[in-house]
């Protein structure tokens, strides 16, 4: 069946096209994508996912495409990823329908049976802000969000706006910044800031991969952002102002978490990680070896028991 919307398109409100009506939720998170037209993902063909998809088009997308098929939502409109989010969770109270959600970019890839896995390890680690971690061949801004082959996840200091995870409750107390910035500069900042920069961690255990670079010259994104008169640096200084945030700030390791024995999938240990100087951080991951190694000969290690086994 073809979808119909009166034009697809980026604009001030959103335009709900399809939705579940007032269907019981039968799956505990939901995934909102912004999507660029071509993309097409496989994670979304698996029908024992454990999330609902809603799916956002700002240019009429292909019939065939798999997205309009699996997607539970479809809409258009808003200005930007976070701006359309904005109107679509204020709908049936959906930001309190589920346990917790991930916010996509359309250049984002998982593999089939990731974020599956994402869901799962960051409910079970409590986790209020979370993403997958960056493989090595992806594009990247903060060295942080490259992957450990040390440790499950780690604590660290922030989460990048690409492709975040939000606990429902975190999710409550963040939705008001979600239309302050367009272009999303700042808001992980914010976030941060305002969950007082607890319970916040980079899934090792997932990866992700980033497709396409930063591109504040050509790229298409950025090029739109100045044809509405959106300056991503301007909204940033303007987040960091109004949250108390260093212009000096860097995102940056707090501890990692690694499995004692590989086999016992029950208990992690907590290894401390030093916060580089920015003129290093690029080689903050040349620390996890010596890191673990210490961790496991010094008295007094924390480790943390979990309820159930890691996925």
């Amino acid at each position: 069946m073809r979808l119909r919307a009166s034009t697809w398109r980026n604009s001030d409100r959103i335009e709900l096209i399809r939705s579940p009506g007032h269907q019981t939720h039968k799956r505990s998170f939901l995934v909102y994508l912004s999507a660029s037209p071509e993309q097409q993902p496989n994670w979304c063909l698996d029908q024992k996912r454990s999330f609902d998809i809603a799916v956002r088009h700002h240019a009429e997308p292909a019939q065939n495409n798999p997205l309009l098929a699996a997607a539970d939502y479809v809409l258009t409109g808003g200005f930007s990823k976070f701006h359309s989010a904005s109107q679509f969770l204020k709908l049936p109270q959906l930001h309190k329908a589920y346990s917790g959600y991930l916010f996509l970019d359309g250049d984002v890839e998982f593999e089939p049976g990731a974020i599956d896995r994402l869901f799962a390890i960051a409910s079970l680690l409590k986790l209020d802000l979370a993403q997958a971690a960056l493989t090595t061949d992806s594009f990247s801004s903060w060295p942080v969000t490259r992957a450990s082959e040390k440790f499950v996840c780690r604590q660290t200091s922030f989460v990048e706006v690409m492709a975040p995870y939000l606990s429902s409750d975190a999710l409550d107390r963040v939705l008001p910044t979600f239309d302050q910035s367009i272009s999303g500069y700042g808001l992980d900042f914010a976030w941060a800031c305002i969950l007082k920069r607890q319970r916040i961690g980079i899934i090792d255990d997932v990866r992700m991969r980033h497709t396409k670079p930063v591109d504040k010259t050509a790229g298409s994104f950025y090029l739109y952002l100045k044809s509405i008169g959106v300056d991503p640096d301007a909204e940033q200084a303007m987040m960091f102002e109004r949250f108390g945030i260093s212009r000096l700030e860097r995102p940056h390791d707090v501890a990692g978490y690694m499995l004692p024995d590989p086999e016992i999938r029950v208990e992690l240990l907590r290894v401390p990680l030093l916060q580089l100087p920015r003129i290093v951080a690029r080689f903050m991951r040349w620390q996890d070896s010596l890191a673990c190694l210490l961790a496991r000969s010094l008295a007094g290690n924390q480790v943390i028991k979990l309820p159930h086994p890691l996925p």
